[in-house]
This record gives structure tokens, C-alpha cells and sequence, in this order.
């Protein structure tokens, strides 16, 4: 069932604007990792609209290989 939920475009926006040049500390730190982009970009739909799917979707192995990847940026 699919639920329809407001958002909030101007609370994404100042989010982004909040948070683009520094981490915020109430989400999870990616740096040693290279950075997560995406992580950032869904913390500003979550403040669009409050609602965030915490769901495991990785499994054990996959997560190992993940850690053991190491990412280099040009």
C-alpha cells in the first residue's frame, strides 16, 4: 500500500544549505571512507519529509567486501 506524505521542498533545501560544507553529527561519519554523497542527499529528502527506511539491505558478505573496496577520487 502505497502512503502519499507531504514534503517539505523548503526544509530539504535549507537543510542543504545548513549541511553541504560541514558533516552533521546526527547522522553517521563516512570520511575515512571517501565521503558518502549519497548518504547527504538522502538526509535532505529525510528533512523534506521526516521519513526514513532504516531496513538492513546488505547482507554479511556483501557488507566485507564493501569495507575491504577501496575508493580514490580524481
Amino acid at each position: 500500500m502505497l502512503i502519499q506524505l507531504p514534503y517539505d521542498r523548503a526544509g530539504a533545501v535549507k537543510y542543504a544549505e545548513t549541511w553541504a560544507l560541514k558533516r552533521n553529527p546526527g547522522f553517521p561519519n563516512f570520511d575515512g571512507m571517501g565521503g558518502d554523497c549519497t548518504n547527504f542527499a538522502s538526509q535532505c529528502v529525510y528533512a523534506g519529509c521526516k521519513v526514513m527506511n532504516f531496513t538492513k539491505t546488505r547482507s554479511k558478505s556483501e557488507k566485507k567486501a564493501l569495507k575491504s573496496t577501496v575508493l580514490t577520487f580524481n
